[in-house]
This record gives structure tokens, C-alpha cells and sequence, in this order.
């Protein structure tokens, strides 16, 4: 009986240290527990604010990419506009170089024409001094032809009316009779640089040219 009282006691003294250490020991694992889950809290929460600063990081890369590709994108298109402005200031340039070419060969046509013009009017002045040193050589010779044939006619005249001498006396038979002189006349005729002398001879009754020169007039 007092074996089985003894083992009750030890049963129920076991038991009540149990019931002692049970709380104790949840306690110490709920703190355990406790700590680990701040730990994983503040990991998470570490780690969430890594990964938003990732993501902005990330953003930020984004935006730094667009706004280069947007730079690049401006820059191309501001080299597309220079070279366009090039192109067209070059087109520019050769039209106006066409032009400056097209106005020169113009100017140089005209004054070609006007060369052309002016010795045109060169040889036409000419030709007419020329033709007006012909008509008056011919007038000149008209007179002289009309003045010879009236000294001619005169001449003729005054023969006719002259009765034929009879031989000197005082001549020898056998010595022959000294020639007249022939009767001469010289005209000169003035022709702007020139000057033409033309000598005319009494043979026969009539004036006939016997001699001509042209010499520069000095005038």
C-alpha cells in the first residue's frame, strides 16, 4: 500500500514539474519563433526595398536609354535637315553659277553683236567711200572727157580756120621741119587720202591720157 502511495507521489510530483517546465519551454519558443519572423519581416522588407530601388534603378535606366534614343533620333534628324539645307545651298550655288555662266555668254553675245555691228558699219563706210571715190573718179573723168573733147573741138576750129603757112625761106631744103610741141594738160584730183594726177596729150585733134599717178595726199 505505501509502495503504491509512494508511486502516486512520484507520478503527481512529475506531473507538476511538468506542468512547471511546459510553459517555460513555449514561452522561450514563441520567442524564438518571434525573433525569426521580425528577422523575415525585415528581410522581406529589405528586400522589397531592394527591389524597388531595382525597379527605379531599372526606370531610370529606362528613361536615361529613351532620352539617349530620343537625343540620337533628334541628332539624326537635325544631320538629315543640315544635309538637306546643304544639298539645296549647293543647288542654289550651281543655279546660281548657271545663272552668272548664262549672263556672261549673254554679254559676251552682245557685245559680239556689237562688234559685228560696228565693223559692219566699218565696211559699209568703206564700201561707200568707196563707191563715192568711183562716182567721183568717174565724174572727174566725164569733165575731163567733156573738157578735152571741147579743147578738142576749139582746137579743130581754130585749125580750120588757120590758112595753111608757107615754108620758111630761111630753112635749108634739105633740113626737115621742127616738130610742134605737143600741147599737155595735167588735172589732179583731190580723193580724201589720195591724190590722182592724170596727164592728157593733143595727138590728132584730140586729148588722149598719156600719163597717170597716185601718190598719198599729205593734206
Amino acid at each position: 500500500m505505501r509502495i503504491i502511495s509512494l508511486r502516486i507521489f512520484i507520478a503527481v510530483l512529475g506531473l507538476s514539474v511538468l506542468w512547471l517546465v511546459v510553459p517555460f519551454a513555449r514561452s522561450a519558443d514563441d520567442s524564438d519563433w518571434l525573433a525569426k519572423a521580425q528577422r523575415e519581416r525585415e528581410q522581406a522588407q529589405k528586400e522589397r526595398e531592394e527591389w524597388q530601388k531595382q525597379q527605379e534603378q531599372a526606370q531610370k535606366d529606362r528613361d536615361d536609354w529613351q532620352k539617349q534614343q530620343d537625343w540620337l533620333a533628334q541628332a539624326q534628324r537635325d544631320r538629315e535637315q543640315a544635309q538637306k539645307e546643304r544639298d539645296e545651298w549647293y543647288k542654289q550655288q550651281e543655279q546660281a553659277q548657271k545663272d552668272r555662266d548664262d549672263w556672261q555668254k549673254q554679254q559676251d553675245w552682245l557685245a559680239q553683236a556689237q562688234r559685228d555691228r560696228e565693223q559692219a558699219q566699218r565696211d559699209r563706210d568703206e564700201w561707200q567711200k568707196q563707191q563715192d571715190w568711183l562716182a567721183q573718179a568717174q565724174r572727174d573723168r566725164e569733165d575731163l572727157a567733156k573738157w578735152a573733147a571741147e579743147q578738142g573741138r576749139l582746137r579743130q576750129e581754130e585749125m580750120n580756120q588757120v590758112q595753111p603757112a608757107a615754108r620758111p625761106a630761111a630753112v635749108p631744103p634739105n633740113r626737115p621741119l621742127a616738130a610742134d610741141q605737143p600741147r599737155t594738160h595735167t588735172m589732179t584730183i583731190y580723193n580724201s587720202d589720195q591724190v590722182t594726177r592724170v596727164t592728157f596729150v593733143m595727138r590728132d585733134g584730140s586729148w588722149r591720157v598719156s600719163g597717170r599717178s597716185e601718190t598719198p595726199s599729205h593734206r
